[in-house]
C-alpha cells in the first residue's frame, strides 16, 4: 500500500511540475505577444500556436492533478445519505467505472495520436503535432491510475469497516 501511496504522489507531484511550468509558459508567452502587440504593432503567430497547445496540456493535466485529489467533477447527491458502509460500496463501484471509461478514452485517444502520427502533420518550427496531442492518451492513462488506485484504497477502507 505504501508503494501505491508514493506512485499516486509522485505522478501527482510530476503532473503538478508539468501544469505549473505549462502554465508559466503561458503567461510569459501570452505577455510577451500583448506587449508586442499593443506597443509595437507586431508579434508573433507562433506564439498563438504554441498558447493553443500549452491550453490543451494545462486542460489535461489539470484533470489529472484534480482526479488524484478527488477534486474531479462528481455527483455526490445520493452518496451524502447512505451509511458509510454503503457509501464505500457506491464509490468503489464509481471508481471502477471512472477507471473503465478512461482506459476506453485512453485507448481511442492512442489510436488517435497513431494516426497523427501516420499523417505526418506538423505544427510551428516543424514540431509532429502528434507529440503535441500526444498529452491526450497520458493523461487518460494517468487519470486511470489515479482512479484505480483510489478505487484498491477504498476498498481496504471497506475491509475496514467491515471489521468494526
Amino acid at each position: 500500500m505504501r508503494f501505491l501511496k508514493a506512485l499516486n504522489n509522485g505522478l501527482a507531484r510530476g503532473e503538478a511540475f508539468v501544469l505549473c511550468m505549462s502554465l508559466l509558459v503561458m503567461l510569459v508567452l501570452a505577455f510577451f505577444q500583448v506587449i508586442m502587440r499593443n506597443v509595437f504593432n507586431s508579434g508573433y503567430p507562433w506564439i498563438d500556436i504554441i498558447l493553443r497547445s500549452l491550453v490543451l496540456w494545462v486542460g489535461f493535466l489539470g484533470a489529472a492533478v484534480a482526479t488524484k485529489e478527488s477534486q474531479h467533477l462528481c455527483i455526490d447527491v445520493a452518496t451524502k445519505f447512505l451509511p458509510a458502509r454503503l457509501n464505500t460500496v457506491v464509490s468503489i463501484l464509481i471508481h471502477i467505472f471512472a477507471t473503465v471509461v478512461t482506459l476506453v478514452l485512453f485507448q481511442a485517444a492512442y489510436r488517435f495520436v497513431m494516426d497523427e502520427a501516420k499523417v505526418g502533420a506538423t505544427t510551428v518550427f516543424d514540431l509532429p503535432t502528434w507529440t503535441v496531442q500526444g498529452i491526450i492518451p497520458v493523461t487518460f492513462a494517468l487519470i486511470a491510475i489515479h482512479f484505480s488506485i483510489t478505487t484498491i484504497f477504498k476498498i481496504k477502507e471497506l475491509i475496514y469497516l467491515r471489521q468494526t
